[in-house]
């Protein structure tokens, strides 16, 4: 699961933010706990316009912790 998240995350900040988010669900159902990646794929998900799903994953982010980028 850190290798998938690890390219998903990859990919996002190189630009790709739709190749990333299939990563971040492969990175989810191999394993990776959904809150650690919370942030990007919602990033992700907010660069693609669906603000909807995005919001869901930055109240994912902001439970484990405040963060001032989220």
């Amino acid at each position: 699961p850190r290798v998938k998240a690890g390219l998903a995350g990859a990919l996002l900040h190189k630009g790709d933010p739709l190749g990333a988010i299939p990563l971040f669900d492969e990175a989810e159902r191999a394993g990776a706990a959904a809150g650690s990646i919370a942030a990007d794929r919602g990033l992700a998900y907010d660069l693609v316009g669906d603000n909807e799903t995005a919001q869901k994953y930055y109240r994912l982010a902001l439970a484990r912790g405040t963060d001032p980028d989220i």
